[in-house]
């Protein structure tokens, strides 16, 4: 047990005051050595500190209790030993690459505004051979428009031969409310297709309101849509391969 010095300070005159110990008075607290001690006055180690008052009546009127460990303590305590950060314990992490080896992804492509559909999806295929990839090996689907998505990306999810659904389309607004229809819809319904079938199921579709927005995310000035979600499409389905199965279902 290491020894404690405490010093204990109390006035008489002013409660929110304290001086240092003075000589012992009447009501007056008294230097001592003591041990850590519970409330109760018993040893215990952590629990507050054992005080000698010299009158008895001051230990209602006890404001506070400065305790340092004395110098013979500091000497027989061992330093602590700090952990090497290198050698900590890490989080196990999952992330998906642009390794296309063993990956099997489909390409929905909507002919709906296909003057900028088809440049997407050029894009798509540049950047499947820019990576290491095989276009010979893509499987590429068109539909009329992209309403059409949710069934179709379906139907491939469901057939186990893909591990990835890429859907690309163009909605541009106009002067009804059938533009947010559509969005509304293709996007909750491709995200349902990944839900339900553990499929990985990407929205490429540009959504704009003009056709000059439309024409910057096919490729002009904003990059180009198609190739962002091809290789968004190859990362999530190498990460799907990585992250745990539920018990009882077989990896693909």
């Amino acid at each position: 047990m290491t020894d404690i010095q405490i010093n204990l300070a109390y006035d008489t005159d002013s409660l929110a005051a304290l001086k240092p110990p003075r000589m012992a008075g009447p009501g007056e607290l008294v230097p001592v050595r003591c041990v850590p001690t519970c409330a109760a006055g018993r040893a215990c180690g952590s629990h507050g500190m054992a005080a000698a008052l010299r009158d008895s009546a001051a230990s209602s009127t006890l404001l506070s209790c400065l305790a340092r460990p004395t110098l013979s303590g500091l000497a027989s305590t061992p330093a602590p030993k700090l952990r090497n950060l290198r050698t900590m314990t890490q989080p196990r992490t999952y992330e998906g690459n642009w390794n296309v080896e063993g990956i099997r992804p489909a390409i929905v492509v909507a002919r709906f505004n296909s003057l900028l559909t088809e440049h997407m999806l050029d894009a798509a295929v540049a950047a499947y051979r820019r990576i290491g990839g095989d276009p010979a090996e893509l499987t590429v689907v068109h539909v009329p428009g992209s309403f059409e998505f949710t069934a179709t990306a379906l139907k491939l999810a469901e057939s186990a031969q893909f591990d990835v659904i890429i859907c690309l389309g163009v909605v541009i607004r106009g002067e009804t409310d059938h533009y947010d229809h559509v969005c509304e819809q293709t996007a909750r319904g491709v995200r349902e297709v990944s839900q339900s079938t553990g499929v990985p199921c990407i929205f490429g579709v540009v959504t704009a309101d003009t056709v000059e927005q439309a024409v910057n995310r096919c490729g002009v000035k904003l990059g180009n849509q198609g190739e962002k979600a091809l290789l968004a499409g190859i990362e999530m389905a190498r990460l799907f391969k990585k992250l745990p199965v539920t018990p009882g279902t077989p990896r693909k």
